[in-house]
Order: structure tokens, then sequence, then C-alpha cells
């Protein structure tokens, strides 16, 4: 993809300034953070080589998640419900508010993802549909109907995004809004042509693909993670997910590598750094208290080592590999000690002494470049 630069110094020119966005962050590229304390929401950015964070005093929604692209000069957040709204950071900037558009009162944006330099898609909770837009203005530029994916309810619940080569691709949900949300049937992922124009969806191995795919260019695969039903907290019912591969040059799934029952509990999140070294985060009960571990795995062998981490609640949300595949980055929401732990992926051994304060407790990570 080829950025229009002069589109970029248009958008600097007639950007956000002053207020509580004027805070600005001393370094270009790092990693971001998106805090929350499900009050306010915020964001740092931590400098990988030094592991120092410095902390935005841009408010966010306290519902957000982040977005970004190697090839793209700006960081997208993602402000879900109750705000419904899509903000650009500057990093070049001071890390400041370059835009911030909506995206339809009540919309529920999941997740973001980039096109071409003029069209982004944006994946909606409450709507059966993509909606499509400039991703430094928002202006419209059409939708994607996700209708024939729906289950009974007319919405498949559109999750996380991603692109690859010429297609992008979009995981469906597909959960039953009567039932309390829980999954009405397996999951779909479902390709598009950049053009948004929608081809032959695929079934997936199970349930409530709730996190976004990510690309493993050692495996040269998608690693996709289906949760299925939450079961920790309930008595007698065994976790039912799973995380899969998929081979978008076949357009094949691999079925389950690892399950959730081998994991040894529900499954929040799951990265794989090579062909026998994957982590996930786990939902586990202990007592009466549900609680997560961070816990690596062999996807060949399909079995578990020990925790790396025991939390006393559900504290680990979110993790996400360094794009050399090196480190593993852990958001920690601890009450006693929040921030970012950082694991070497080969030895799995800890890098960080302690979490890495990121002012508000870190949800999810995402580095740029």
């Amino acid at each position: 993809m080829h950025w229009r630069i002069p589109l970029i110094i248009a958008l600097l020119a007639t950007g956000c300034d002053g207020g509580p966005t004027d805070v600005p962050v001393p370094i270009a590229a790092g990693v971001l953070v998106v805090t929350t304390d499900y009050e306010t929401g915020s964001f740092a950015v931590i400098d990988p080589d030094s592991l120092e964070s410095f902390h935005s005093g841009v408010m966010l929604h306290k519902d957000a998640v982040c977005r970004t692209d190697p090839l793209f000069p700006f960081a997208f957040v993602i402000e879900r419900l109750g705000a419904d709204a899509v903000a650009v950071l500057d990093p070049g900037n001071g890390w400041r508010i370059a835009a911030e558009y909506s995206v339809g009162a009540g919309a529920n944006p999941q997740d973001f993802v980039l096109l071409s330099d003029e069209r982004a898609a944006v994946s909606l909770y409450e709507e059966p549909a993509l909606r499509l837009v400039h991703p430094l203005t928002g202006a419209g530029a059409g939708e994607v109907d996700l209708r024939p994916f729906a289950d009974d309810d007319g919405n498949p619940e559109a999750g996380g995004l991603a692109t690859r080569g010429d297609r992008a691709f979009v995981l469906l949900q597909r959960l039953d809004r009567d039932g309390g949300f829980a999954p009405a049937d397996r999951g779909l992922i479902v390709p598009l042509t950049l053009e948004g124009d929608v081809e032959q969806a695929i079934l997936l191995s199970g349930a409530n693909p709730a996190v976004r795919p990510r690309y493993q260019t050692a495996l040269e695969r998608f690693v996709i993670v289906e949760s299925g039903h939450f079961t920790v907290m309930q008595d007698e019912v065994l976790p039912d997910g799973g995380v899969e591969l998929f081979d978008l040059t076949t357009g094949t799934l691999s079925g389950f590598v690892i399950t959730a029952q081998a994991l040894g509990g529900d499954i929040v999140d799951a990265v794989i750094a090579s062909a026998q070294t994957g982590f996930a985060i786990i939902g586990v009960r202990e007592g009466d208290v549900p609680t997560t571990r961070l816990v690596p795995f062999d996807p060949v062998a399909g079995t578990a080592g020990p925790a790396l981490i025991v939390s006393p609640a559900w504290d680990l949300v979110s993790l996400e590999l360094t794009p050399d595949n090196r480190e593993l980055w852990v958001a920690d929401r601890n009450f006693s000690a929040p921030g970012v732990r950082v694991f070497d992926v080969e030895s799995k051994g800890e890098r960080t002494v302690a979490p890495i304060d990121t002012g508000l407790p870190p949800f999810m990570i995402c580095f740029f470049p």
C-alpha cells in the first residue's frame, strides 16, 4: 500500500490541538499500551529497548483497543460501546490525537483494519455489517453486508479483522443475544477483497472467535483463537475452545493445535511464536474466584507446560509478540502492581523485574515500528 503523504500533511494541519490531548510523548516509535480502570481510559508508550514508560495525558474511552500497521505512520484507538468512535494518534507529533470520528451512535466498534490509503474497515457488534471509512477522516465509503452469515438473531457479531496480501478477513462470533451472548453456532472466517467484496465463508472448528486473527510469518498461517463458552464459573462444564491455524493460500483450517481443556481453562488470548512454541492466557476458577494464568504450550504435541504467571484474579487480559518473535509482552492488571511484563520466548524467563508502570492498568498492547 502506498500512503499519500500530502493527505497526511493536510490532516496534521487541521488536527486536534490544545486541551487534554496536548500532552506530548517524547518518543516517536514504541509500544502503544491502551489503559483503563473501567472508569476512564488513556494510554502509555514504552521504549522497547530501555523499557522506559511514558504516560500520556490523553483521555480515551474506558473501553478501547488499539490497532497499528507497519506501513502507516498513525496509530488507531477503537473506542467501543458508549463512545462508538475511532481516535487517530500521531506518533510523529507527540502521540497527540490528530483526528477522532464517530462510526455511528450505538454501533459498538470492535476492530479496525486498513484496506488502502483511503479506506479502512470497522467491525461493528450492534450492526450486521462492516463500516467502510476513510481511515484519517472517517468519511463514509460504504458497507459490507454480513447478514447472510448471521445466526437466528440476525446479527453475526463481527469481531477481529486482518489483512494479508490482496485480501481482508473478518471473524464472526455468531452469539445468541437472547441467550446471554453464548455461542449460537461455530464461528466463521470470511475473506473479502480489499474492495469489500465478500468471498466464501469458512466454518471454524470451534465457537466464539473472540480474539483478532494474527498472521504468523514463521508458520505462514493465521492464528485463530476460539474461546468457545466461558465456563470458568460453571460447575461441571468443561472448556470447549481451542487454537487453530488458517492457511489463506488453500483456504483450509488445521483443526485445533491445542484445546482449552489441554491448556487447563477458558482461553482469553493466545499467540504462537514458532512451530513448537505458543502462549495462552487462560481463565481458571480458584474457589469462588475467576483467575487467570499465562501458560506456554506446544502446538505440535498439543500439550501445555507449567504456568509462567498465576494471578489472584482476572488480571491477565491480553498478550502480544514482538515483531521479531523474540519477546512476549503481557498486560497484567494485578491490583497491587499493574503493568506490562516481558518474557523471553525461547527461555520463557521474565525480562522485567517488576511490571512496567503504564499509569492506568494496561488493557491492550500494539507495537508501532
